[in-house]
């Protein structure tokens, strides 16, 4: 007796909807009642399908599908951004998009966070040790 296929076009389905509506990979794996183990199989399956030119196999329609459903929903979520940052009190909107879209030019980068941390305890350092050299209890502001 041989073994029924785990990946089905019903669960393509499923998976489709759920990526539409933003649910992650995990989430996803629970919707179709499988491991995410099994999720990442099935999308390993397809990428590997897929650059083999075996673009009709059942992995490579999981993969193509979700992949799509996963860009409708992103693509879904920068419009209302957008729309949200049409109003002035809503620059955050655009601010925020800005920074996640092009962090090189408009967001702070881990890198220079760590820094900005370092130089603030080095300052709490100096102001310790002038308070500490100068006999004060305040504090050097």
């Amino acid at each position: 007796m041989s073994r029924t296929p785990g990946l089905i076009e019903e669960k393509i389905m499923i998976a489709e909807d759920a990526y539409l509506q933003g649910a992650s990979n995990e989430m996803v794996a629970d919707c179709l009642g499988i491991a995410s183990s099994t999720l990442y199989y099935y999308i390993n399956n397809g990428v590997r399908d897929l650059e083999n030119g075996n673009v009709d196999s059942i992995y490579a329609r999981f993969l193509t599908v979700t992949k799509k459903a996963k860009y409708k929903y992103e693509m879904s979520q920068c419009k209302l951004i957008e729309l949200a940052a049409e109003e002035p009190k809503n620059w955050t909107a655009r601010a925020w998009l800005l920074e996640r879209r092009s962090p090189k030019s408009f967001g702070r980068n881990a890198e220079e966070l760590r820094q900005s941390k370092l130089l603030e305890e080095k300052i709490d350092e100096v102001k310790k040790m002038f308070n500490d050299k100068m006999g004060t209890s305040g504090d050097l502001s």
